[in-house]
């Protein structure tokens, strides 16, 4: 049981993020790359920086704001409707359903949400 929790629970190096394990997504920040169900995704380094800053800050909700930050570095001034295309590809990859989406949930004038994962 103790495995199972520490595999589920995001991994700490030097107080840097350095592998989140959860459900079927395993995220490995310091290689960059991203399994969902054991398969490699392909992220472009947007969709990888929005999906880190989303894990990253797992269970909490991530303004427009700060996610625009991930796609046109140092401006959050990026377009929302980039910001929303990024989201819907990274759902497409991760989720089993996209439509239904339940690891990237959207919070209504505030942001985007990366829900924490439970150990079953």
């Amino acid at each position: 049981m103790e495995a199972l929790l520490r595999r589920a629970t995001p991994q700490r190096l030097e107080g840097h993020l350095s592998v989140y394990l959860g459900r079927d997504l395993m995220v490995n920040f310091h290689s960059r790359e991203v399994f969902i169900r054991g398969d490699r995704l392909r992220l472009s380094n947007v969709e990888y920086r929005v999906l880190a800053k989303l894990v990253e800050n797992a269970g909490r909700t991530v303004s427009h704001e700060q996610l625009s930050e991930c796609i046109d570095r140092g401006s959050a001034k990026g377009s929302k409707l980039r910001l929303r295309s990024c989201i819907r590809r990274l759902r497409q990859k991760i989720e089993k359903d996209p439509y239904l989406a339940d690891l990237i949930t959207t919070r209504r004038g505030e942001g985007y949400r990366f829900e924490r994962c439970n150990v079953t």
